[in-house]
C-alpha cells in the first residue's frame, strides 16, 4: 500500500486520470463483495476545498492521503478491476466484528479485544467531548464548519437547546441530508446511549452504597463469582438504554401496574366516510 507521494505523484497534478480507490462493500447474503471505485482526483480537490471555505480545516495537508487508511483502501492505476469478488471466511470475520446487533444476540463467544479488532486500532481515540466533533467529522452535512450542535443560537424565550430537541431537529427538518447519512445517526445514537448509561450510573450511586469503599479486586472478584446482588445492582445502570432487558422489565412493569389499577385496555376502532370521498 502507497500513498500518492510514494508513488512519485505530484500534489498539485495528477498524471494519471485513471486513478482510482477501491472501497469494497458489506458481503451480501450470497457473500459477494461489491467494489465501488472512486476517483482520486475528487479526493485530492475536496480537502482544498474545505480549506478555502471551512476554518477547520485550514490546517489540512492536501499532499497525502491520511496514513490510517492504508488498512482500509487499495491505490490502483485502472479501472479494469473486478467490480465483484466473493468473500472467504477471513474476509467475513473481520467485517463481521464491525456489524451492529441487538444487544441481546448471540454472537461468538471471545474477549472484546479480539471481537472488536481493538488490536488493530493504533491511533489515538477520538476524544468525543470535542466542541466542534460533529463539524470535523461530517464536512459534507456542514461544509462551512458552522451551525453544529454547539453553535450560540438565539431562541425565544432565551434558553440553550437541548440535546434530544437538537437531534430531533435535524432529523425531522425539511433538508434530509441529515437523516440520510447512516454515520451522522449512528454517532448521536451513540452520544445518546453514553448519556443513558451516564444516568444509569448516577441513580445506580445515589441509591446504592454498599460498593463504597471496595477495591476494584473486590468488584471483579463478585463479577467472576456472579454474585446476584452485585449483578442485580449493575443492571440498574442499563434501565435507561432503550433495547435492553432492564429497560423492558421496567416498561413491562409499568404495563402490569396500569392493567392492574384499571383493567385491561380497550382498543376503539372509528371509521368515516368522509375519508373515502
Amino acid at each position: 500500500m502507497e500513498t500518492l507521494n510514494e508513488v512519485g505523484i505530484d500534489s498539485n497534478h495528477l498524471p494519471n486520470p485513471e486513478l482510482y480507490i477501491i472501497i469494497n462493500g458489506q458481503p451480501t447474503k450470497s457473500n459477494n463483495v461489491w467494489r465501488s471505485l472512486v476517483d482520486v482526483n475528487k479526493i485530492k480537490a475536496a480537502p482544498r476545498k474545505l480549506k478555502e471555505i471551512n476554518c477547520l480545516y485550514t490546517n489540512v495537508d492536501n499532499d497525502s492521503i491520511d496514513e490510517s487508511s492504508k488498512n482500509v483502501i487499495q491505490v490502483v492505476s485502472n479501472t479494469t478491476c473486478k467490480m465483484l469478488e466473493k468473500a472467504n471466511d477471513q474476509d467475513l470475520e473481520g467485517l463481521s466484528a464491525y456489524t451492529i446487533r441487538n444487544l441481546d444476540s448471540k454472537i461468538a463467544t471471545g474477549s472484546d479485544i479480539s471481537q472488536y479488532k481493538l488490536m488493530n486500532v493504533e491511533e489515538a481515540p477520538i476524544d468525543n467531548r470535542q466542541e466542534h466533533l460533529d463539524l470535523l467529522c461530517f464536512p459534507t452535512l456542514f461544509p462551512t464548519g458552522q451551525y453544529g450542535e454547539h453553535h450560540p443560537r438565539q431562541s425565544y424565550p432565551a434558553q440553550t437547546l437541548s440535546f434530544s430537541e437538537y437531534i430531533k431537529s435535524r432529523l425531522l427538518k425539511k433538508d434530509s441530508r441529515f437523516r440520510r447519512n447512516h454515520s451522522y445517526c449512528l454517532h448521536y445514537y451513540e452520544l445518546k446511549i453514553n448519556k443513558a448509561l451516564k444516568t444509569g450510573i448516577y441513580n445506580l450511586l445515589k441509591t446504592t452504597r454498599g460498593n463504597v469503599g471496595q477495591t476494584v479486586a473486590e468488584i471483579l472478584g463478585k463479577i467472576d463469582v456472579l454474585d446476584e446482588e452485585f449483578e442485580g445492582n449493575l443492571s440498574t445502570m442499563l434501565a435507561p438504554i432503550r433495547g435492553t432487558n432492564q429497560y423492558w422489565f421496567r416498561v413491562k412493569g409499568e404495563v402490569k401496574a396500569m392493567i392492574a389499577e384499571y383493567g385491561s385496555p380497550t382498543l376503539f376502532l372509528t371509521l368515516s366516510c368522509a375519508e373515502y370521498d
